[in-house]
C-alpha cells in the first residue's frame, strides 16, 4: 500500500509539473501572437507620420499647399480601427495662424480638426517629444479631452529641412481600444 501510495504521489507530482509547463509554454505563445500584432500595428501606424514627413522635406521650409489633401487621402485610405488621427504642425508659425497645424480626425471627419492650444508649448509631448530626441516618438497614453474625448497614443516624428532645421512635426493618433482589442 504504502510503494502504491508513494507510486500514485510521484505520477500526479510529475503529471502536475508537465501541464502546468504546457500551460505556461501555451500562455507565452499567445502573448507572443499578441506582442508580434501590437508590433506590426504600431510599425503600420508608425509609416503614416515618417510619409508626411517626406512629402513636407520634399517640399522645403514652407508649408506644402497639398499637404491637407494628402492627410486627407491618407486618413481616409487607412481603416478606422488603425488610426484615429493624422497632423503635421508647423514649428516657424504661429499656432493661432490657419494652416499652421493641419490636423484630420475620425469624429470631425470631413472637416479639419480644430487645434485650439499652442502646441509649442513645453507641456504638449506629442510635439516636443519628438523635437527633443530628433526622433520618431511615442506618447505616454493621454485622454484628449475636448477634441476626441477618447484616451489615445500619439506617434509623431520630427521633420528637418537638409539643413537640419526642424519643419515641424508630423503625427497620427491611435486610440487605446485598438491596443486593447489586441
Amino acid at each position: 500500500v504504502l510503494a502504491l501510495g508513494i507510486t500514485i504521489w510521484v505520477n500526479y507530482r510529475l503529471t502536475r509539473a508537465e501541464l502546468l509547463e504546457q500551460a505556461s509554454s501555451r500562455a507565452m505563445e499567445e502573448v507572443r501572437d499578441s506582442a508580434n500584432q501590437l508590433d506590426d500595428l504600431v510599425s503600420r501606424i508608425a509609416m503614416l507620420p515618417k510619409s508626411i514627413a517626406t512629402l513636407q522635406q520634399s517640399y522645403g521650409r514652407n508649408p506644402n499647399p497639398q499637404m491637407e489633401q494628402y492627410i486627407r487621402e491618407l486618413l481616409n485610405q487607412t481603416p478606422k480601427e488603425d488610426v484615429y488621427g493624422l497632423y503635421i504642425a508647423y514649428e516657424d508659425m504661429d499656432w493661432k495662424n490657419p494652416g499652421s497645424c493641419i490636423a484630420l480626425h475620425r469624429k470631425t471627419w470631413p472637416a479639419l480638426t480644430p487645434v485650439e492650444y499652442d502646441y509649442h508649448d513645453a507641456r504638449q509631448e506629442w510635439y516636443n517629444g519628438p523635437k527633443s530626441s530628433r526622433a520618431t516618438f511615442f506618447t505616454e497614453p493621454y485622454f484628449d479631452k475636448g477634441s476626441s474625448n477618447i484616451s489615445m497614443v500619439s506617434i509623431t516624428t520630427p521633420i528637418f529641412d537638409q539643413d537640419s532645421h526642424l519643419i515641424g512635426v508630423a503625427g497620427a493618433d491611435l486610440a487605446l481600444d485598438q491596443i486593447v482589442a489586441i
